[in-house]
Formats: C-alpha cells, sequence, structure tokens
C-alpha cells in the first residue's frame, strides 16, 4: 500500500495499513545499510508522513496526541549532523544568490571561505559527537512499539468525515498561518505556516488517487512552497547560528551576511504568499467538500 488511499470503503482499515507501511519501512531503512545522512533524511520523512496521516484524523482518533508525540520523539532524535549539513548547503545557496543579484558581491571571497570552513566544522564535529548505532536503537524502539500501537488504531465515526474534518481543519490553519505571516512578516510566522503547508501537502498525496490530475498538480504546487518556506527557515537558523556563536567571523562581517539573508528571505516570502494565495483561494468547507466529490471518484471496494 503506498501513501494514499485507494478506495472509498474501509477507510479505518486503509488508515492503519498505511500507517504500518510507514513504520515498517522506516525499520527496514534503520537497519540497512547506505549513506548515514541519507537514511536519517528519509527516516525523518517517514516520520513527518505519519504525522501528517495522524493529524487528518485527529478529529476522529483518540490517540492523536499520544502518537504524534511519538512520532515527533522519533523524529527529533535523529536531528544533529543533517541539521549542521544543511546550513552548509545553505551558506552555498546564499553565495550563489549574492552572486547572481546583479549586483557586486557582498560577501567577499575571505569571508566565503571563514564562514565555509567554520560551519564544515560544526558539521564534522556533528558527526563525531553523534553514535549513530545507539541512535538508530533508540529510533527503532520507538517504531516498533509504535508498531504494535497502530495494529489497534480505531476511528470514532463513518464514512469520509473520518477524515473530512481533519482535511478542512488543518487546511483552515494553513490559510490562517499564511495570514498571519503575510502581517508579521516574521520568520517564526513563516515557519509555523510551513508546518500547516506540509501537513497539507501531505493530506493531498493521501487522497492524490482520487484525481490525480487535478491533485497531482496541486501537490507539486504545495512542494513548491514547501521549497519557499524551507529555504527561507533554514535562512533564519543559519542565521541565529552565526550571530550566537561567530566564531573567527567579524562583527561587521555578520552584519554584511544577515542583511544578504534578510534580503534573500523577502524574496522567498513574496514568492511563496503569492503562491499560497492561490492555493488558499477555496474557503475551508468549499475545499472539504470539493475533496469529498474527489473522494467519490475511487473505487467503492
Amino acid at each position: 500500500m503506498a501513501y494514499a488511499f485507494r478506495q472509498q470503503s474501509d477507510i479505518e482499515k486503509q488508515v492503519r495499513g498505511i500507517a504500518l507501511e510507514q513504520i515498517n519501512k522506516a525499520l527496514d531503512e534503520s537497519r540497512g545499510r547506505g549513506d548515514p545522512d541519507e537514511v536519517i533524511h528519509g527516516l525523518r520523512k517517514r516520520c513527518k508522513r505519519l504525522r501528517g496521516l495522524v493529524r487528518l484524523i485527529k478529529p476522529a482518533f483518540k490517540g492523536y496526541k499520544d502518537e504524534n508525540r511519538a512520532f515527533r520523539e522519533a523524529a527529533n532524535g535523529l536531528s544533529g549532523a543533517r541539521d549542521a549539513a544543511v546550513m552548509l548547503e545553505t551558506f552555498e545557496a546564499l553565495v550563489e544568490f549574492d552572486t547572481n543579484s546583479g549586483e557586486e558581491r557582498k560577501i567577499a571571497t575571505a569571508l566565503e571561505d571563514a564562514v565555509r570552513l567554520l560551519l564544515s566544522e560544526r558539521s564534522k564535529d556533528a558527526q563525531e559527537d553523534r553514535d549513530q548505532g545507539e541512535m538508530l536503537e533508540q529510533f527503532q524502539g520507538l517504531m516498533e512499539a509504535a508498531e504494535k500501537r497502530a495494529k489497534d488504531w480505531s476511528l470514532r465515526g463513518r464514512g469520509f468525515d473520518l477524515i473530512g474534518e481533519g482535511l478542512e481543519e488543518t487546511y483552515r490553519s494553513f490559510r490562517k498561518q499564511m495570514q498571519l505571516a503575510a502581517e508579521e512578516q516574521t520568520s517564526d510566522a513563516f515557519h509555523e505556516w510551513r508546518k500547516d503547508a506540509k501537513y497539507h501537502w501531505h493530506h493531498v498525496s493521501l487522497f492524490e488517487k482520487c484525481a490525480p490530475d487535478v491533485l497531482g498538480a496541486r501537490k507539486e504546487q504545495l512542494n513548491q512552497l514547501g521549497g519557499y518556506l524551507g529555504d527561507h527557515h533554514d535562512l533564519a537558523v543559519l542565521e541565529d547560528s552565526l550571530v550566537s556563536d561567530p566564531g573567527p567571523i567579524a562583527a561587521e562581517e555578520i552584519k554584511t551576511l544577515r542583511k544578504i539573508v534578510e534580503d534573500r528571505q523577502d524574496v522567498l516570502a513574496q514568492r511563496a504568499l503569492a503562491l499560497g494565495a492561490q492555493l488558499a483561494i477555496d474557503k475551508p468547507a468549499a475545499l472539504a467538500e470539493r475533496f469529498e466529490q474527489f473522494w467519490l471518484l475511487l473505487d467503492k471496494d
């Protein structure tokens, strides 16, 4: 079973099946061999899919809080080295933005080299500090416990309401957080919007087989939006990291970097808000009703 509903009937059974598939794949991947960063990145994505699933059934699922907390804890236990590597990637993208700005570069070569060295050392330190075996063992323990619980998940209610209410609730929050981001223009506000955008992306993924041409396009647009908001957040984390612990970087150079971060975030915010406005055009009740019509396109059994 892929991460998608396939038929109209047995919603509860399908939810359990989707959850168990994601959990079992996560366990298999955690026990396999591969590039450590890629494995960890994949496992964290599995946790996000599971959190998206339980968010969809939240109004009908008594165990929502416990399961959401468990999958969040599993993902958080894998953070560290991967996050340090992302900071280096984010800086490289910032340098590219500065280079292609059409103006004289603000990041001098010496500053570029100094920051790259600083971030590379932090990434290396993060790799050395972690015990990957112990980290994966803890992850496996959490997921094995989740596997046992998922076999007994039960939902209250019947029919499309089992998933329709969660879909509508998350989409309503998506629109609200977008409005707050537009008004406040802060990194925190955009990050909160990013969370709901990701949840909505997962929900569209779960419904995609209902109307693949229409929902596939929406899913891709949400993926693009998530890219803008993810880059916006990564820049905020990079800035906080350099400001709180600049190492050998001079205060005036940190000021220069912060200005470029701000410029790049402004571009990303404008793109995100323009695309978000199109994705949020429906009222929550109207979107839920439209998705219910899509749902009826699935086989009945």
